[in-house]
């Protein structure tokens, strides 16, 4: 019987114990998360229900998105219904646009691709534009450098974010919904 309450009283111990940790580690990582939002850079940040426009070069043509009466248009495409959710999708990752690491005002854009950009992507939004230039892609990080060209500072971005801007214009276009009542064999 002693050795019953002796086990038990063990138990109860490491079960308290436990139940501590438990609410210390939550703690730790709460604080930790809330740390890391606040260390996110962004080489761009706008909201994007302010965006009325944004340009981007695909191929060798520049395709220009407006949004009029809460309906985006292109003037590349014109009388192509686009898909709304996808062309909102891209101007959300334009207004977004977290980086890795900031280069400060460097002395030398070429080095970065800066000088000659790969590609150049326009955001509207309000009575203001800001162009960012998208330069070299490191093949050993497997980051882009990029720059606000009102700025002096060039930005490090992970590869993905430029990729899905970069979108096919043509991917972008509603699909055709099938005709009602159509007969099948």
């Amino acid at each position: 019987m002693e050795r019953q309450k002796k086990s038990m009283f063990i138990l109860l111990i490491v079960i308290a114990a436990c139940i501590a940790m438990y609410f210390i580690l939550t703690r730790v990582n709460a604080a930790l998360e809330e740390a890391d939002e606040e260390d996110t850079q962004y080489a761009l940040s706008i909201d994007s229900a302010d965006v009325t426009g944004f340009s981007y070069i695909y191929g060798d043509e520049t395709y220009t998105f407006t949004l009029a009466d809460e309906e985006w248009t292109c003037d590349q495409m014109e009388g192509e219904d686009l898909d709304e959710d996808s062309v909102m999708a891209v101007a959300q990752e334009l207004c977004a646009i977290e980086t890795e690491q900031v280069i400060e005002a460097p002395d030398d854009l070429e080095q970065y691709g800066l000088e000659n950009p790969s590609n150049t992507f326009t955001v509207t939004y309000g009575d203001e534009t800001v162009t960012i230039l998208i330069g070299d892609y490191n093949d050993t990080t497997g980051y882009y450098y990029i720059k606000n060209a009102d700025a002096d500072d060039v930005y490090v971005v992970d590869s993905s974010v430029i990729t899905s801007i970069e979108t096919d214009p043509s991917g972008l276009v509603a699909e055709e919904e099938e005709e009602s009542g159509s007969t099948s064999e």
